[in-house]
């Protein structure tokens, strides 16, 4: 993959991300985030259907992707984050059924 980006000269998702694994370069992951932030909410909205969902959901998975950067392989860093925002809906989604489940039984039980 290119290091940088052909029709803008800038940085490449891949490239961003490794300078933030080797050289804790924060700006880089600034600039990675902000490049797909839209991508990321319109996803979170798609899977939860509710716009602050959706931006719980963006949030969580960004600090996921802080925490598990080196985990990615530097091929496909787009669709390596919006796999991580959709399973961060998922889990909110489940959170809120399990919740959900349990105030129903609580009412049900009075």
């Amino acid at each position: 993959m290119p290091d940088q980006t052909p029709e803008t000269n800038e940085p490449s998702d891949a490239e961003l991300l490794r300078r933030y694994v080797k050289q804790a370069d924060a700006s880089a992951m600034e600039t990675l985030f902000a490049r797909h932030a839209d991508m990321a909410y319109r996803t979170a909205f798609r899977v939860t259907r509710n716009a602050a969902d959706a931006e719980d959901a963006v949030q969580t998975a960004m600090v996921k992707i802080l925490r598990t950067a080196e985990n990615c392989r530097g091929e496909g860093v787009k669709t390596w984050m919006s796999r991580v925002v959709v399973n961060a809906c998922k889990d909110l989604i489940r959170k809120a059924t399990r919740r959900r489940t349990r105030e129903e039984k609580v009412v049900a039980e009075a």
